[in-house]
């Protein structure tokens, strides 16, 4: 597997895991996007912060335009990253939940 590839997997996942949790637990953004990249192992700054939420957005956006639905769910969320492979961090039980 090549960098790029990496690097494109970790952003899908933290990008998810990102809008699960702040959606699921109604934390600060930037906290929640820190515990995760603690979790990841992962140096956080204000460009991956930057980099992540915009991401984030974009994806949001992407799954309310597949579903058409106005706001998206958990349950939603968690389905999306099971058809996609995509790992969802959850910063309260601190693990993997899919």
């Amino acid at each position: 597997m090549n960098n790029a590839h990496i690097y494109k997997k970790m952003k899908y996942d933290l990008a998810l895991g990102f809008l699960y949790n702040v959606n699921m637990y109604h934390k600060l953004e930037k906290q929640t996007l820190l515990n995760m990249c603690q979790y990841f192992q992962i140096e956080f700054n204000n460009r991956l912060y930057s980099t992540i939420s915009d991401f984030a957005h974009q994806l949001g956006l992407r799954i309310r335009m597949q579903t058409n639905f106005l706001f998206y769910s958990d349950e939603m969320l968690l389905n999306y990253a099971n058809a996609h492979n995509i790992k969802l961090y959850d910063i309260k039980e601190h693990k993997i939940i899919n």
